[in-house]
């Protein structure tokens, strides 16, 4: 069986509100993962609490049996695009490499590998030629492609998105979903927060419908039954 991903008794609170309540689910690599729910249901608070960037309260976060936080260099994580300074001055290529510095000494020099892997992944995206703009000069989806090639180049074996089509336009969807199937046959395991019910959700294997607790996972049709959606998006 692949290697899964599981989460136990998860609790995140702030300033005594709780935000996240006795979370429990497993997941397996090779797959998509849907998170949806309404706004305010602590979909990315999830995700930083699974990464270990926001304090919480679990028996268990473990990957392929091992504690998950033990692990760093095997997990990549693409933020909202709200949360990125677009103004800095940096580099598609440099913000791409950034994926090897967990792989590298502080102050050391990059290998030639991570040139390689750098030249590679901007390649797979059609982002070569603009390997030397600036990130700002960028289109909201091209943007979104260099923190991908960034995730790409550290070679992780877990990659959390959080609202990864926000300003993407509907061809540039396609290209970044293809990409992550193709992942998925290298036994990846993708997690998505994802905020619309439309058409996209075809691209995913499996959905977590959270509103402070699981309330269902499963494939699309079990999880977007109306009864189930009803409970998640009552009084929003």
């Amino acid at each position: 069986m692949n290697p899964s991903l599981i989460v136990s008794q998860l609790n995140v609170h702030y300033s005594h509100k709780i935000i996240l309540e006795n979370i429990n689910f497993q997941v397996f690599t090779g797959k998509i993962i849907g998170i949806i729910g309404p706004n305010g249901a602590g979909k990315s608070t999830l995700l930083k609490a699974i990464l270990g960037l926001l304090p919480q309260t679990s028996t268990r976060i473990e990957y392929n049996g091992k504690n998950l936080n033990k692990q760093r260099s095997t997990m990549a994580y693409i933020p909202q695009r709200s949360q990125i300074d677009w103004d800095y001055p940096i580099t598609v290529k440099d913000v791409a490499l950034m994926g090897q510095t967990i792989n590298s000494r502080w102050g050391s020099n990059y290998s030639k590998k991570s040139y390689e892997l750098v030249d590679n992944a901007l390649h797979k995206l059609g982002l070569y030629e603009l390997r030397n703009n600036r990130i700002g000069e960028l289109s909201g989806g091209q943007q979104q492609k260099v923190f991908l090639a960034r995730s790409l180049v550290q070679e992780a074996e877990i990659f959390f998105l959080d609202e990864p089509l926000i300003g993407v336009d509907y061809k540039t969807q396609g290209v970044i979903f293809n990409l992550l199937k193709e992942l998925t046959r290298e036994n990846k395991l993708i997690v998505i927060i994802h905020h619309d019910l439309g058409d996209v959700l075809q691209y995913f294997d499996e959905l977590i419908l959270l509103n402070r607790i699981i309330i269902a996972q499963g494939n699309c049709s079990a999880v977007l039954d109306p009864t189930l959606l009803s409970l998640a998006y009552q009084n929003t």
